[in-house]
């Protein structure tokens, strides 16, 4: 999975569309980031990139960039 899709299955995930999804935007300022928003993204991360984060990683993200930086190692080029 590359950058790219990564953020347009987040989108699909909170119902945002990916170009609402740079970087530097932060997940705390979009409705849909809220306990299930959470449980639904980590549920898309086992499915789609096969891997399980560690307890409280995800908490820890407060940008869309952080997010991206957390699974770097398993995104393609």
């Amino acid at each position: 999975m590359t950058k790219t899709q990564l953020i347009e299955k987040l989108g699909g995930e909170l119902g945002i569309p990916p170009n609402k999804l740079s970087d530097s935007a932060t997940l705390a300022s979009f409705t849909a980031w809220d306990s299930m928003g959470r449980i639904a993204v980590l549920a898309m991360i086992d499915t789609e990139l096969g891997c399980e984060l560690p307890s409280g990683a995800l908490q820890k993200c407060k940008t869309v960039g952080d997010l991206v930086f957390l699974l770097a190692g398993k995104l393609e080029s």
